[in-house]
């Protein structure tokens, strides 16, 4: 059931995130949800595998890859979609940047255990 809530919760937050920023543009609300759709699943499939890894430095370069990732999979699925348009691959880069960071608070919030540490 978790992993649900974090997909859909995912695929929400990418979508608001396509049509709020000026530099995507979608002529259509399912176009917001089907890019969402492959990069939150690429997401539940490869954060598990990296962070089995606990080096620093590997976290740092998983994160810098996850958001290269992100940015690639948006601009191909720009050009494959014809209902969304990225202006070029420095606003699929700012896209993957503040997906990161938002999906990062939110699973910091909602991660277990996390109001049982605020309470004592």
């Amino acid at each position: 059931m978790e992993i649900i809530l974090r997909f859909l919760l995912s695929v929400l937050i990418i979508s608001a995130l396509l049509l709020l920023l000026p530099g995507i543009k979608t002529t259509r609300f399912y176009c917001a949800i089907v890019a969402a759709i492959p990069i939150t699943i690429i997401n539940m499939l490869i954060s598990p595998v990296f962070a089995s890894i606990d080096v620093a430095i590997t976290a740092l370069g998983f994160g810098l890859l996850i958001v290269v990732m992100d940015a690639v999979i948006l601009w191909l699925l720009g050009l494959l979609l014809r209902g969304l348009k990225v202006d070029g691959f420095g606003w699929a880069f700012v896209f993957a940047l503040i997906l990161s960071i938002i999906i990062y608070f939110v699973e910091l919030v909602f991660q277990p255990g996390y109001f049982e540490v605020i309470a004592t």
